[in-house]
């Protein structure tokens, strides 16, 4: 936070903007956090569904009054085929193509909210402006520090924001290199994304935190009873898996799909002489192509 606090002398207390989705359990923990300070006042602001309770001490702007960002949200499929259908329907024709179609969902998106979100960030004249990730938090938050340059503009990259959606689309990319052009520092979970930040044009300082905090340390405790093996056996047997008890077992909670990259891991095992048992949690969009 000394990065921020340099030059400034806050004879007030400092003001905090999030532009998160306050529906994602990680921004809410990131928030938590912040909020149990004293020294500082929270305004949030929630780009995707809208978000129906109070939370902590913060004032909570939700951008869209009922279903959130529409033209963004990959559970509101049906939400936004109704703005098409009724706004520009002639579009149909191209959101046949996956890649045209979620850039043209994300281009909506960024400007159907950015006006709105910049006009809120004005009013509040925060200190400091974070976006917890980088789509499409860290966009709007990008077009709120070109619009004021004085901004302290923070953006907090997760996942795989610049493995993967960085590159999704035309449109991804152009507002990922814009955001990560612009800010003035980054949080990241690991070396690798800082790394790809700077090959998007990031040029300013960082800091790698694990999400959310990291894990707490009671749940690493000694005291933890271990799995035997013929426990480990049993277990699996009971969910229809039959493994040996020299079996080593991979769990992709995230099933088989682009997203989750599966296949660095899979060709890795590929050249071991142990003996692997692959099991994914779900299908995923990969599971059709690959069976």
């Amino acid at each position: 936070m000394d990065f921020f606090l340099d030059n400034n002398n806050f004879e007030e207390i400092m003001k905090i903007c999030f532009i998160a989705d306050l529906n994602s359990v990680h921004s809410q923990k990131w928030i938590q956090y912040i909020c149990s300070n004293s020294e500082f006042e929270i305004y949030i602001i929630n780009p995707k569904k809208k978000f129906e309770k109070g939370f902590c001490n913060a004032k909570v702007y939700n951008l869209e009054p009922d279903e959130g960002c529409v033209a963004y949200q990959s559970s509101g499929k049906n939400a936004f085929k109704r703005y098409v259908a009724k706004n520009i329907f002639l579009i149909d024709i191209f959101l046949r193509l996956s890649e045209i179609k979620s850039g043209i969902k994300m281009l909506l998106s960024y400007f159907l909210l950015r006006d709105k979100c910049e006009k809120i960030v004005c009013d509040i004249n925060p200190d400091i402006l974070h976006s917890l990730r980088v789509p499409i938090e860290g966009f709007l938050g990008a077009y709120c520090k070109k619009k004021n340059k004085a901004l302290k503009f923070l953006v907090s990259a997760w996942g795989n924001d610049f493995t993967y959606h960085s590159h999704k689309n035309i449109v991804s990319e152009w507002l990922t290199r814009e955001t990560a052009t612009i800010a003035d520092f980054i949080f990241s979970d690991c070396v690798r994304d800082l790394r790809l930040a700077s090959l998007l044009g990031y040029d300013g300082p960082g800091i790698i935190l694990p999400g959310a905090g990291g894990i707490s340390k009671a749940v690493l405790s000694d005291t933890l009873p271990l799995i035997s093996v013929s426990d480990k056996v049993s277990f699996w047997s009971r969910l229809g898996v039959r493994i040996s008890p020299d079996t080593k077992v991979f769990l992709f909670i995230r099933g088989l799909s682009f997203t989750s990259d599966n296949g660095p891991v899979i060709n890795a095992l590929k050249g071991s002489s142990q003996t692997f048992k692959l099991i994914f949690l779900g299908m995923g969009n990969l599971y059709k192509e690959k069976t």
